[in-house]
């Protein structure tokens, strides 16, 4: 295992998640720091996250790679959360690329699909109604709601292939706490508001990379239909199936949005 100083500085920075950590064996060279002795990183819980900063080759492009997230529900703190984005920033990398699986919203969108995140909703207004954790983490400074233009940065060759590739989509996503599912009648809502997919993580990172000025994209794997709007009974497996399914199409993504 490498520590931090060992790592060669990146171009650009990914943040993986339920289900994608296979991509870093398709890194050259590549040097592991386990989440446990990065300061300030919270050791990974969720099945899917392997919970190891690998940095390598591909593409032809040096990159970081944060393989597995730490999520609200596990305990972490605000500070703990955004850390990799943190420790992006500080790299000296130019963009961050982040990646999700989440819950399909859109009629159009179907198990196996992409969707590149062009907005985001956060149900901040409504986690306060009982209790919003981020708020008790006095470690760090943490924000409700961006202040600095908030969009994303997709590359000539990622757009054209948006216009060109099956399946791959872009729309809103929409963040909840979890760890639990949302039921029928909160995806009817959050349809209405316009939320494309849903999932839990990614929109705390978003913020803050815009925040430190990090150009941001990011990509959601669709891995199951919302609740209420599949026949099948929602299970943290079948996400990870999915994903190990999608392999292919994904590296191709990556292939292009790391080498704009």
């Amino acid at each position: 295992m490498a520590k931090l100083s060992d790592l060669p500085k990146p171009e650009k920075v990914l943040i993986l998640g339920s289900g994608y950590s296979w991509f870093t064996s398709h890194l050259q060279e590549s040097l592991h720091v386990e989440y446990n002795d990065l300061p300030g990183m919270k050791p990974t819980t969720t099945p899917g996250h392997s919970g190891e900063l690998v940095a390598g080759w591909f593409e032809g492009r040096c990159i970081w790679v944060f393989s597995g997230r730490t999520h609200l529900y596990e305990g972490a703190t605000w500070s703990q959360i955004i850390r990799p984005v943190e420790l992006a920033a500080t790299s000296g990398a130019s963009e961050l690329l982040v990646t999700n699986a989440a819950g399909g919203i859109r009629p159009d969108m179907k198990v196996g699909d992409l969707m590149l995140i062009d907005d985001v909703l956060w149900m901040t207004p409504v986690f306060r109604m009982w209790k919003d954790p981020y708020h008790q983490d006095t470690t760090s400074t943490h924000l409700d709601r961006p202040t600095k233009p908030f969009s994303p940065y997709y590359s000539t060759e990622l757009r054209q292939a948006l216009d060109s590739t099956p399946h791959l989509h872009i729309g809103t996503y929409l963040y909840v706490t979890g760890p639990s599912y949302e039921t029928p009648a909160e995806i009817r809502a959050f349809q209405v508001m316009g939320a494309d997919a849903v999932g839990m993580s990614t929109v705390p990172e978003l913020i803050t990379a815009a925040e430190l000025g990090l150009r941001w994209s990011g990509v959601s794997l669709i891995t199951n239909q919302a609740s209420g709007l599949g026949e099948e009974p929602l299970d943290h497996t079948d996400i990870i199936d999915v994903a190990a399914m999608s392999q292919p199409r994904l590296l191709e993504l990556f292939k292009v949005m790391v080498a704009a």
